[in-house]
């Protein structure tokens, strides 16, 4: 990150601090996970899938990180920004449909008690950031090496976050992907003017 402090808000702002107050098992993962990265960012699958399978032994939803692979072969153009939108829009007007197709193949009732998860909030606002950041992709680009990348996970996290409304279980398969906003807006905000990233920072 190139702003230490931003990063550390954001980290509060959406509830990732928070979450891992009380979520101790699955944030142990997600910190596995985060290590294992550069193995992906390398192309060192059998790497990072040992360090997948490592996490998964403290939170069975780390298996969702081998995802984050397919992040790592993302590139930014006209037709993936159009995809992209295109592609969430699609999810969040079948997410019903979706979520009740995947827990056919959930033993009955498992996960009932987390039905209306919410969710909406964080949604939009993740999806905003998305937004603005597709608007200054040239500048991020100059900013960060992995930029591409970057994208990519905001885009698995808004896929998956788009169902959190319907199953809050979703909240948590999306953190390991939202994580990367811890990075990415004070990366985009260091890419802005001096005038454009006062602006923001007040919006």
């Amino acid at each position: 990150s190139n702003d230490v402090v931003l990063s550390y808000l954001v980290l509060f702002s959406f509830s990732f601090f928070q979450f891992s107050m009380t979520g101790l098992r699955q944030t142990l993962a997600i910190s596995i996970v985060i290590f294992g990265i550069k193995y992906a960012l390398d192309k060192k699958l059998i790497k990072f899938s040992l360090v997948v399978l490592l996490a998964s032994t403290f939170h069975q939803s780390a298996l969702v990180a081998f995802f984050i692979y397919l992040a790592t072969y993302f590139k930014m153009s006209k037709l993936m920004k159009v995809s992209s939108i295109v592609l969430i829009a699609i999810v969040y007007v079948l997410r019903n449909s979706i979520v009740n197709f995947l827990f056919m193949f959930i033993p009955d009732g498992r996960y009932n008690y987390l039905s209306d998860g919410g969710g909406e909030t964080v949604l939009l606002v993740v999806f905003l950031i998305f937004i603005v950041g597709l608007m200054f992709h040239k500048n991020y680009d100059k900013v960060s090496r992995y930029a591409n990348f970057e994208y990519g996970m905001i885009i698995l996290g808004i896929l998956f976050q788009v169902f959190t409304p319907v199953q809050n279980i979703f909240f948590r398969i999306a953190m390991y992907f939202t994580i990367i906003l811890v990075v990415f807006i004070p990366n985009l905000f260091s890419g802005f003017k001096s005038s454009e990233r006062l602006i923001m920072k007040y919006m």
